[in-house]
């Protein structure tokens, strides 16, 4: 349910660990994602995951940690602003309640402090339970409003930023339990969340595409999340049985935490990859990529950021004070580009003569310059499309 939208907008060089920082505002993003529908694929046991270890410029390749059938759908519908003022979209999804689920729209937006989850709105449904042929939960069409927005992204987002988020809500329900003596009962789930969230790496990742082969590599940013969440229940405004509880599968006070890394590109409010892991973040111990965009062809694959992040820089090592930049895919554009030494202090900038029937240019870099490790930005109409480390040698 943790989704982040991100545009990446400038790149700065640090002197520590050559770091590349990014930085999004919420002028970044233009798309309103209501009405649209993406397919998720779902790892399973023995499949293999890369190393997640946090980094920066690094390439994630998590094209064999998933499955290769389609098993999970996202939709995005209209939000539900008479509750929620400052949505703009809500994603539909199924939430767990004990053992049970039921489906609520998670309303969202972009608002100048960060891209923002203000609460759900749920309509009525009916859930039978497994404890007798009568027994049921209902929820009553509901707004569980946030007591503060649950922040997925704070502005301005860089590399090596943190945020946290603290919030509680109150879900609730009707219970029709025959052990119980419960007819209609209401009850109340209220839950207690916090969150942490920090950018801890970036750099390339590549998936399975719904059709079963392996997209480009598009930029991404890392964000480590944990989120601790503490329920109490209540029935009749008291807190329920041992029995009751044993019943419903549900622990009074129970405290869950989950811990995760996703994996956000340009303009998407869906992560490229979401995995899970231990409270280490060791062991990963599931994982959902992104597999088709929202209303694209499905042979047409994954969305990218002017039509490919995957570029690449030859030779490199440099030795003759040329490069050539080749771009597969290019679209038609401005298109320019950024030298950097590892300082963050910028050498030279240039256009590059690349569009949609060109994919390569060449670069004429100075012949003064120091041998040593260089940092060279490509960006599309202004916006960034890739950044790759460059050695010139003598």
């Amino acid at each position: 349910m943790k989704k982040t939208l991100l545009i990446f907008t400038s790149v700065l060089f640090t002197a520590q660990g050559i770091n590349a920082q990014i930085t999004l505002t919420s002028s970044s993003f233009t798309s309103t994602f209501a009405g649209t529908t993406d397919t998720l694929l779902s790892s399973s046991s023995g499949l293999t995951y890369p190393s997640l270890v946090p980094a920066a410029s690094a390439n994630w390749d998590m094209s064999a940690a998933v499955l290769a059938t389609p098993v999970s759908y996202g939709h995005n519908v209209a939000a539900y602003t008479t509750a929620f003022p400052s949505a703009q979209f809500a994603d539909s999804v199924s939430l767990s309640f004990t053992t049970y689920s039921y489906i609520a729209n998670i309303q969202k937006g972009f608002v100048t402090a960060g891209y923002q989850q203000f609460g759900q709105r749920i309509n009525r449904q009916a859930i039978h339970l497994t404890t007798g042929a009568t027994d049921s939960l209902i929820f009553n069409t509901q707004d569980v409003i946030n007591s503060s927005p649950y922040t997925l992204v704070a502005f301005p987002a860089t590399y090596n930023s943190h945020w946290s988020s603290s919030f509680s809500d109150s879900l609730t329900f009707l219970l029709d339990v025959t052990l119980a003596s419960y007819h209609n009962t209401p009850a109340t789930l209220k839950a207690s969340v916090t969150e942490t969230d920090t950018v801890v790496g970036w750099g390339e990742m590549k998936v399975k595409e719904v059709s079963g082969s392996t997209s480009k590599y598009m930029l991404v940013l890392q964000i480590r999340k944990r989120n601790i969440a503490i329920d109490s229940f209540f029935i009749n405004g008291a807190v329920p049985s041992a029995l009751v509880l044993s019943t419903l599968g549900i622990t009074e006070g129970q405290r869950v935490g989950t811990y995760s890394e996703e994996f956000y590109r340009p303009n998407e409010c869906r992560p490229l990859a979401a995995i899970t892991f231990d409270s280490t973040f060791t062991t990963p111990s599931s994982a959902k990529t992104l597999a088709e965009n929202y209303n694209t062809d499905v042979s047409a694959g994954i969305k990218t950021i002017a039509g490919n992040a995957s570029i690449s820089v030859y030779p490199n090592p440099v030795t003759n004070n040329a490069v050539t930049i080749n771009v597969p895919g290019a679209q038609d554009g401005n298109w320019s580009y950024e030298l950097f030494n590892t300082t963050g202090a910028e050498i030279t900038t240039g256009k590059l003569s690349l569009s949609s029937s060109q994919a390569s240019a060449q670069v004429t870099l100075s012949d003064k310059l120091a041998p040593g490790i260089y940092y060279i930005s490509v960006k599309n109409n202004g916006e960034l499309v890739a950044v790759k480390a460059l050695t010139i040698t003598k």
